[in-house]
């Protein structure tokens, strides 16, 4: 897992690390930080995986897609933002449904990976695309399943 962990001289205001094409970028001055706090490792691997699921599935479209002549071969460039894209849309799409203030908590990526900090043997048992089950559950900002009343489930 640390061979993926950039450290990089930019620093990210109010931020430990990021994750995106496949590693996680850490600002030289917080990298200490991020190997003592296995939670956010957990919750930045949790964002690989599901990068990694965007990537095969858009990879799979366009082969099919290229191969019957629908679209140039040139599309698979795109394969590195496919996730972004995926995760924008989420967004996006959250943003317009109430309550507002909390687009960014109410994305299924965003509550897998808060799931994942809470329960660490998550990310050796995750299935590709558990993702898509976090549209229906909720999940508060510890990490453990909630019903509708915020009350935790087991």
């Amino acid at each position: 897992m640390w061979n993926r962990v950039v450290k990089f001289g930019v620093v990210m205001s109010g931020f430990l690390c990021a994750s995106f094409f496949q590693c996680i970028w850490v600002a030289k001055d917080k990298y200490e930080r991020l190997v003592k706090n296995h939670k956010t490792m957990m919750h930045e691997w949790t964002h690989l995986k599901q990068e990694l699921d965007m990537m095969v599935l858009y990879a799979a479209l366009i082969t099919i897609l290229a191969a019957t002549g629908v679209c140039s071969w040139w599309w698979m460039c795109g394969i590195v933002f496919s996730y972004l894209v995926q995760y924008g849309i989420s967004w996006f799409l959250q943003v317009l449904l109430p309550p507002y203030d909390k687009a960014y908590k109410d994305i299924p990526m965003e509550k897998e990976a808060r799931y994942s900090s809470a329960h660490p043997d998550y990310i050796y048992t995750r299935w590709p695309f558990m993702w898509i089950i976090f549209l229906f559950i909720r999940v508060n900002n510890d990490g453990y399943i909630v019903d509708k009343d915020g009350n935790v489930k087991e």
